[in-house]
């Protein structure tokens, strides 16, 4: 996987929740990689993209070399989008004083 890609996929879908919230991205990344999804259907799934800053390059390195490891979740959607849906994550990630989460899911909901 292009590291370059997965940075600003970190940075775009994770950022407002700092690096908490990256790496939570990060791992779900990793477990799409190990899990066989091949790059494009990373890419496709991911719709959030900004020009990488020094944690999202640093955490890109990291899915690179393999040093996060899989946290399990497959699927990764904000907080409007579950709202749309009628769901709930099985993890949550959010940041106090901001409005944003990241709801995560083993498995596609509903």
């Amino acid at each position: 996987m292009n590291m370059e890609t997965l940075a600003s996929i970190l940075q775009g879908e994770a950022a407002v929740l700092g690096p908490i919230g990256m790496y939570a991205v990060a791992g779900c990344l990793a477990t799409q990689i190990d899990a066989g999804w091949l790059p494009r259907e990373i890419e496709s799934a991911w719709y959030g993209r900004a020009r990488p800053g020094e944690c999202a390059v640093h955490l890109a390195q990291m899915i690179e070399s393999e040093q996060i490891p899989a946290n399990g979740y497959l699927y990764c959607l904000s907080q409007d989008d579950v709202t749309k849906m009628g769901v709930r994550g099985e993890l949550i990630i959010s940041a106090t004083g901001t409005p944003f989460e990241l709801h995560l899911f083993k498995t596609w909901p509903g």
